[in-house]
Formats: C-alpha cells, structure tokens, sequence
C-alpha cells in the first residue's frame, strides 16, 4: 500500500508561496521563524530558489514594495516577534496604501502558553499584536493555527494578492508543526484578452481629440503594468501630448519621455502647474492609473478632481 506524505504547515506554505512565483524573502532569522527559514537558502545573486536576503527588519519591510515597483514581482519579509513585527509593519501600512501586492510572515507565541511568561509574548497580556493587525488590515490577516482550515486560508490569501493587496501570515509553530491534511488549490487563471473591446474606444477617441490640446495625467496605479513606462512615451508620440503625473506616478514615466512636465501638486513644478493650471473645457485630459489621493488632489473637492474618480487606469 502507498503511504501518503503529510508535510507539515511550513513545507505547505513555503511550496505554495513559491507556486506563485514569491522566492525572494528579506529579514532577520530568530527562534520564532527558524521553523520556516530552514525550508529557505541564504541569497546568492545566482539563486533561482526561495532564499532569505538578510537585512535589518525595518529597510527589509519596505523590501516588497521597492522589488514590486521595480520587478512587477511580489516577494515577502519575515521577521520574529516582538519589537522586530512593528519594524516590518511600517513598509506594510505603505503597501495597504499604495495597493502593493506582497507577503508579511510573523510568528506569535502559541494560545497554549498565554498565561506561561514567553519570552516574547504576543497575546493580550503582551504585544497584543494580533488585534493590532486586524485593526489595520481586518481582510488581509491570517491565522495559521489550525491544520484544518489551512488550506483555505492560503486560498483566500492568494486572492488578495490577485486583488493587489498585501497579506499578513501569523504562524502558531506549534500548529504549524502538525501535519496538514487538506492541500491548497493552486488556481493558474490566466486574464482575459479584452483587446477586442477597446477597438471602437480607440475610434472614438480619435475622432474626439482631432484639433485639441490633449494632456496625460499618469498615477501611480499604472505602476501594475510592467510596460507603461513605453507605453506613456508611446501615447505622448502619437498624439503630441504633455504628460504630467502625480509624485508616485513618476515611476510610470520614461525619463527621455520629451513630452514630459513633470509633477503636479505635491512635489510640482512650475512648468507642469501651468500647463496643468491652463486646462479648459475644449481641452482633453486622458487619465492614465489615477489614484485621487492627497498627493494629486491637494484634498480639493472641485468638479475636476470629481470627475477623476472615475478614470482609473
């Protein structure tokens, strides 16, 4: 008779991170990670599997963010309990804002010992950390305490990954110690082509800009397109246009792009206040990943900055 293999809680979540392409880890290893660190290799510029980059837990939670920007890659920090969390968790609060898709892994001391003085005690009676995450990001925690519905917390963590948002794993080593009986489903939607449905957009649009001032503005949100940073170089070519772009959405601008002002609002410049400031009714502004967050819209409640909540890339 074949034996079933029971990998434990570690073995399953490390495989179903690097299913989904997370091989680059950064952080500090400690006793209450080490469990899953020995499933990772020290980093090596040649290395093709799951590693750990170390590196001090601050600099390492902003890690995800920088590596996505520059990648279109989700990768993931890790860090032990105690004053090591709080670190890591100032890049998470930014990747909740900026719709950043990565991974956070801490460990917390298990429910058994609550009242047994841990050293780094993570319950009500001490960092209180679990409460502390769900009040910032009630949707994307998960628990890893129990073997049985393992499997489905993975699932629901994937699909905010897909909805770019970050996920916060909390490991009870003792549970995750366990064998686990129920795999994750691992899903390989591929997206659908909506070519097709843009094609009369385009039509339109052309017979609609012929004779007018176009102007691009471009938001951070385009930064979830790997080739934007053509792509805007592209339009601005094609219909002689300026380009001006929130302080964020500078990471989706070409810098030999010869159309371009520069930033608006927060961090503007002259030159791109004026043109963005010289904008009429006749004029066309085609809004490229808007995000209408303070650093565009100055928090203004005017009719412009209202009509930009609804042309998001």
């Amino acid at each position: 008779m074949m034996s079933i293999i029971k990998e434990n809680g570690f073995k399953v979540l490390a495989d179903y991170l690097t299913s989904m392409e997370i091989t680059l880890y950064t952080g500090v290893t400690g006793g209450g990670v080490i469990h899953y660190l020995k499933y990772l290799a020290p980093y090596t510029s040649e290395q093709k599997s799951p590693s750990l980059f170390t590196i001090s837990e601050y600099p390492a939670g902003f890690t995800p963010l920088g590596y996505y920007v520059s990648t279109g890659k989700i990768s993931a920090a890790i860090a032990t309990t105690g004053a090591a969390t709080k670190l890591l968790s100032c890049g998470l609060s930014d990747a909740k804002l900026h719709d950043i898709p990565s991974v956070y892994i801490f460990p917390i001391s298990t429910a058994r010992h609550v009242e047994d003085a841990s050293l780094q005690d993570s319950s009500i009676y001490g960092s209180n950390i679990v409460q502390q995450l769900l009040a910032e990001f009630p949707q994307h925690v998960f628990l890893l305490d129990n073997p049985f519905t393992f499997a489905k917390q993975l699932e629901r963590a994937h699909q905010a990954l897909l909805s770019r948002k970050p996920v916060i794993f909390l490991l009870d080593n003792e549970m995750m110690s366990l064998p686990v009986t129920e795999f994750p489903v691992i899903s390989n939607n591929k997206p659908i082509n909506k070519n097709s449905e843009i094609t009369s957009f385009i039509r339109l649009f052309r017979e609609s800009v012929q004779d007018k001032q176009v102007l691009l503005l471009v938001g951070e949100e385009g930064m979830h397109d790997s080739s934007m940073r053509k792509l805007t170089t592209a339009v601005c070519r094609e219909l002689k246009a300026a380009v001006v772009w929130s302080i964020n959405g500078g990471n989706c601008i070409e810098s030999s792009n010869p159309y371009a002002y520069g930033y608006i609002s927060f961090g503007g410049n002259d030159k791109a206040l004026d043109i963005w400031d010289s904008i009429n009714e006749e004029d066309v502004v085609l809004c490229v990943g808007v995000t209408p967050d303070e650093y565009t819209t100055d928090l203004k409640k005017n009719i412009r900055w209202r009509c930009l909540l609804f042309n998001k890339y």
